[in-house]
């Protein structure tokens, strides 16, 4: 299934049951747990890449994976469950306006720190163990100091 998450982020994962475009489902996230909702899916045998409808756009969309080392097979996260009409609720309202105010709270760090960049998002993976921020820069910008 490719499964989308917020600001267009799509990446493929591995389902062992059946999903609907529209459908949000929690997947393997880094550390931890994260949810999105399915944007394609089909059938395919397990660790096998899939033949994805032509008309996607290719660059869109993020289908690496790590892969089996004896193999070569690649080794996609999986789709641990289809998401709550609650936990969906949750990420679109309850988690929406704490990434809003981190994103805030970051623009302060920026201005306080005078670095040339502007933050665009902030991004909570659904777990809360991973934050992430979304920034525009026309230079490298060393976050040592942050």
């Amino acid at each position: 299934a490719l499964v989308e998450f917020k600001r267009g982020r799509t990446v493929q994962f591995q389902s062992a049951f059946s999903s609907r475009p529209g459908d949000y489902v929690l997947v393997e996230g880094d550390e931890g747990e994260d949810m999105g909702m399915v944007v394609h899916s089909w059938v395919a045998p397990s660790n096998s890449p899939p033949v994805v409808n032509n008309s996607l756009n290719s660059n869109k969309y993020d289908t690496k994976s790590a892969y089996d080392y004896l193999t070569g097979d690649p080794i996609y996260p999986k789709v641990i469950r289809h998401a709550s009409e609650k936990e969906v609720q949750y990420l679109h309202n309850a988690q929406a306006q704490v990434e809003i105010k981190c994103a805030e709270v970051a623009r302060h760090k920026v201005r306080e720190h005078r670095l040339p960049m502007t933050i665009v998002d902030a991004e909570y993976q659904f777990d809360r163990k991973k934050l992430t921020f979304y920034y525009d820069s026309a230079e490298r910008i060393d976050f040592r100091d942050l």
